[in-house]
């Protein structure tokens, strides 16, 4: 589905996996410790460009950061817009290609005006 994208969040080998999600600063990119990290208070204290997040919520939802998402939302109005897709699994863009399409057109607008 995303070609290369293993490579960048370091997950392409199993040791990988296992090393950057035991030790985040151990990964070969910066992507890929924040990746695993997750700390958005963080990673995104100095954010100055426009964030559009995709948060899909399922009953069996693995990856639960709505409530961390929302906050981060909050925290930065100006900039981030954030978009819960209820029943939904983590493939938002192969799940939800019309909203996906039209959510992205509008964040690329918006990118493209904070650029002026």
């Amino acid at each position: 589905m995303n070609p290369g994208v293993d490579e960048l969040t370091c997950e392409r080998t199993a040791e990988q996996l296992l090393t950057c999600g035991n030790r985040p600063f151990a990964a070969n990119t910066l992507f890929g410790a924040t990746s695993h990290l997750i700390y958005p208070k963080i990673i995104y204290r100095n954010l100055d460009v426009p964030m559009l997040i995709f948060d899909p919520v399922g009953p069996e939802d693995a990856f639960d950061f709505e409530a961390e998402n929302t906050l981060l939302q909050r925290a930065h109005p100006h900039l981030i817009k954030h978009v819960v897709l209820q029943n939904t699994g983590h493939l938002v863009k192969t799940e939800h290609p019309t909203e996906f399409i039209q959510e992205m057109t509008e964040f690329l607008a918006k990118v493209k005006d904070h650029e002026r």
